[in-house]
């Protein structure tokens, strides 16, 4: 058996978000039970050319994108036993960018994918591949079922691959003009309310999920919510509801290797579980001297590392962050992020006013985000909806505790130890406010500063979790194994 997963960014050769992450430790765990592919579209710009010496192995293939032709080469890299096959295209990929400047996408993104997804299946079949599962992710891929399933040559060669495809951020749904049609290759037949219109415009993700044998998305929780919430779903609700019987949640894992400080490169000191007091203690002293904070060991140490947007809670960090720093007067402050400009303005007039408790860094910063999780006590994500949420999973492994919002897989991940002192693993907002934010961080505060048994308790609880792959890997493993046509009243359950 075979899987060849289909992504626009992987790490480490791009990156942009948690989807690269995903596509840089999944194939590689999946990889222990079956032959997995992995194809790409080839940064020019991004990947790195000295490191990654990627091979051409077929060339001059061309493609049909409305009135113009253009050409692309395969490349191909082995890491870790997995088969990486790049799409090599200058003009589509070979920019500053992967899908554009900061909060702006390229004006061509519906075209640029539209390539990447035929290019895939013409190089599939070139190169003889021919998968028990193509397992796709988000709207960059969401009309590649739609081309196996209307154009003859690869329907015939794909006739009996099963076709998963997962929604990692319901946000992002590639929506475009309906004119993207005449340069799609896609016949109009296909735009229609049941197949890949939306208000008269054509959704790459709703063609994923309309014509894909199973939907997957990155918890259990948000699998439920886009559903029934029609503010997260953002209008695929009922396409999302009519395929229930389809739909699998599974809680992402993270690469325990990367993200290991008991041999994590970027720490001056390691630790594990068993050294966690005093590995922590050395970790935030050294962050204190990094971020030019006043040096005190029982200061407590807030971090947040995301993007800077309304959908992360920002707007409530925006809304709270002063009036916590003047309630906790000896709380420290650590950031990184990018985003809306109107958040990076705030965090940098908040520095000026407090330049010995705040730090902030508006750049992405991944030497600097490890000794963070390690030297941090608490780690914030007060989103207004998360997928799944990667930070939580990370702060875990270094003794750092989240507190969250809980919705999706931050609500599957996060038992808020107030109420469950055997089983809490971090703390929970009670309602999505500036007064629930506020709350939970002084609960926080309060156990940090006046339990200290409880709370080094709670760091090496959360240490001891199992945030791997293997457990979510044998869940995709059920998926992979199940027939094309399963029978939908006998489901899986996890």
């Amino acid at each position: 058996m075979n899987t060849t997963f289909i992504a626009s960014e992987g790490n480490p050769f791009s990156k942009t978000g948690g989807l690269a992450d995903v596509i840089g430790s999944l194939p590689k765990k999946i990889n222990e039970y079956m032959d997995v592919n992995v194809f790409l579209p080839y940064y020019s710009q991004k990947i790195d050319k000295i490191r990654y010496k990627t091979k051409l192995i077929d060339d001059s293939h061309v493609l049909q994108v409305g009135e113009k032709r253009e050409g692309f080469n395969i490349r191909h890299y082995k890491k870790d036993d997995v088969n990486y096959y790049f799409i090599e295209n200058e003009y589509y990929f070979g920019r500053p960018e992967i899908y554009g400047p900061s909060n702006k996408g390229y004006f061509d993104n519906g075209e640029r994918y539209i390539f990447f997804s035929q290019a895939v299946l013409v190089s599939m079949l070139s190169l003889g591949i021919r998968p028990d599962n193509l397992h796709l992710n988000d709207w960059q891929t969401g009309l590649i079922p739609v081309y196996i399933k209307t154009n003859s040559k690869f329907f015939s060669h794909f006739q009996k691959t099963k076709i998963i495809f997962t929604i990692h951020n319901i946000d992002y749904q590639g929506i475009f003009p309906k004119s993207i049609m005449e340069i799609s290759n896609i016949p109009w037949t296909e735009f229609k309310l049941e197949k890949i219109e939306f208000f008269d415009k054509v959704n790459f993700m709703k063609a994923g999920i309309n014509y894909s044998d199973i939907i997957t998305t990155v918890s259990e929780e948000y699998a439920r919510e886009i559903q029934i919430k029609e503010w997260i779903s953002l209008g695929l609700e009922k396409v999302l509801n009519q395929k229930k019987k389809q739909i699998f949640g599974i809680v992402n894992g993270i690469d325990i290797d990367e993200w290991n400080p008991k041999k994590d490169k970027f720490l001056e000191h390691n630790y594990s579980s068993l050294t966690a007091i005093s590995g922590k203690e050395k970790a935030k002293r050294d962050l204190q001297d990094i971020c030019n904070f006043r040096l005190d060991e029982k200061a407590p140490v807030l971090a947040l590392i995301s993007r800077l947007v309304k959908n992360k809670g920002i707007d409530l960090v925006e809304h709270t962050l002063e009036k916590i720093l003047i309630k906790n007067e000896k709380l420290l402050f650590v950031m990184i992020g990018t985003g809306e400009t109107k958040y990076e303005t705030f965090f940098k007039s908040l520095v000026k006013k407090y330049p010995n408790r705040v730090n902030i860094n508006i750049r992405f910063a991944n030497e600097l985000s490890h000794k963070i999780y390690a030297g941090s006590d608490m780690f914030l994500m007060p989103s207004l909806s998360e997928a799944c949420g990667l930070g939580q999973l990370i702060s875990f492994r270094f003794g750092t505790i989240p507190i969250v919002n809980p919705v999706g897989g931050l609500f599957d991940t996060v038992k808020d130890f107030t109420y469950d002192k055997k089983h809490g693993t971090g703390f929970t907002m009670k309602n999505f406010s500036d007064d629930g934010l506020i709350e939970a961080i002084n609960r926080a505060i309060d156990l940090y500063t006046n339990e200290k048994k409880s709370w080094q308790k709670l760091v090496k609880r959360v240490m001891n979790l199992d945030v791997s792959w293997e457990e979510p890997a044998k869940k995709y493993l059920k998926i992979y194994k199940m027939k094309k046509n399963f029978d939908t009243d006998s489901i899986l359950h996890f």
